[in-house]
């Protein structure tokens, strides 16, 4: 069974986390107790999960009209929209789409 390796890029809070194919961590560079974050724990045993983001849609599980509905509807320039409406979008990252874009 794979084990997943999962990379979180979020400044001062990155961390490498490794987990069994089931979700189950087995070990990360950062351990995060109970003590130091109220949203999750981060230590082997416990199981991963990303933090809730505030309504936000997962880029890579939606569809091309969600997608388009969700950054349409959005009462902002285009990069603002990317990374207030995009889970994993960070302000530089919506630039840099932007620029990139056709």
């Amino acid at each position: 069974m794979p084990e997943k390796l999962i990379v979180e890029i979020m400044g001062k809070h990155s961390n490498i986390i490794f987990c069994k194919e089931d979700g189950t961590i087995i070990d990360s560079i950062k351990h995060v107790p109970a003590h130091v974050s109220s949203v999750r724990e981060v230590l082997p045993g416990r199981d991963y999960f990303i933090p809730q983001t505030t309504a936000k849609e997962n880029p890579l599980a939606i569809s091309e009209e969600t997608f388009r509905q969700v950054i349409g509807s959005a009462p902002m320039p285009l990069q603002k929209a990317l990374y207030n409406r995009l889970t994993g979008i960070s302000p530089i990252i919506a630039e840099e789409i932007c620029h990139l874009a056709p």
